[in-house]
């Protein structure tokens, strides 16, 4: 469910609570470190980190400041610079208050699907794989990057003290939004309708990823995948 503003300040009314509403370009690289370096500039701590960026293009395309393919950017490349460079401020907010920091990065289901699980050797360099147009599939591009982004929290989560910082993944299940709907071909259209009627809503999808990143999901979902309320090998 997505509230404006107003909607938000008056459910939260009854407690003192400050918003605090920062410029982040996923596609932008410059972004991502003057994100972390006001933060930790700042001083600001954080005990919660949910990374939820995501996009699904069909056709190709690359940004402009790294000439990196956009969903690979995106869904994968910005999200694990982010994690990266916010850790130790989750670590220093652990260490001065005495209680764990979550990070959680939104992945997918659709993970099970991604092409690189059939590979049976890994190209010398994602880079220059997911550079490569040639290789570029508009329907499995989204469910590599989120392969790889799972990829990578679960192996990070080995280099990380879990009593200070939880790291994992979560998947929301099926939802019914209009994620990546307009880049889709017309003949999807149909499919789509069908996966919205029995799909879960905004707000069912919304609780597993908050179960996840509350920390709730505890120390086993350290590296792992959260989905439904559970934690998936």
């Amino acid at each position: 469910m997505l509230l404006q503003g107003a909607s938000l300040r008056q459910r939260l009314s009854r407690q003192p609570v400050e918003i605090s509403v920062r410029k982040l370009d996923m596609e932008s690289l410059a972004s991502v470190v003057a994100l972390v370096d006001g933060l930790a500039t700042e001083n600001i701590p954080i005990h919660i980190a949910l990374l939820n960026a995501g996009i699904w293009k069909m056709k190709w395309a690359i940004t402009p400041e790294t000439g990196y393919e956009t969903v690979f950017r995106v869904s994968y490349l910005s999200t694990a610079v982010l994690t990266l460079f916010l850790l130790p401020i989750l670590v220093r907010t652990s260490e001065a208050t005495s209680a764990r920091s979550v990070l959680t990065v939104v992945g997918s289901e659709l993970q099970s699907d991604s092409s690189w699980k059939k590979k049976k050797t890994a190209p010398p360099s994602i880079f220059s794989e997911f550079a490569n147009e040639a290789t570029f599939s508009g329907f499995q591009r989204y469910p590599d990057s989120k392969y790889l982004l799972f990829q990578f929290v679960h192996r990070l989560a080995r280099e990380i003290d879990r009593t200070k910082v939880n790291v994992l993944a979560v998947g929301p299940g099926a939802v019914g939004t209009s994620f990546g709907g307009n880049n889709m071909p017309r003949w999807v259209t149909p499919l789509q309708s069908m996966y919205k009627a029995w799909a879960r809503k905004p707000e069912e999808g919304a609780r597993v990823i908050t179960y996840a990143s509350s920390g709730l999901a505890g120390d086993a979902a350290h590296g792992e995948f959260v989905e439904t309320m559970a934690i998936n090998p």
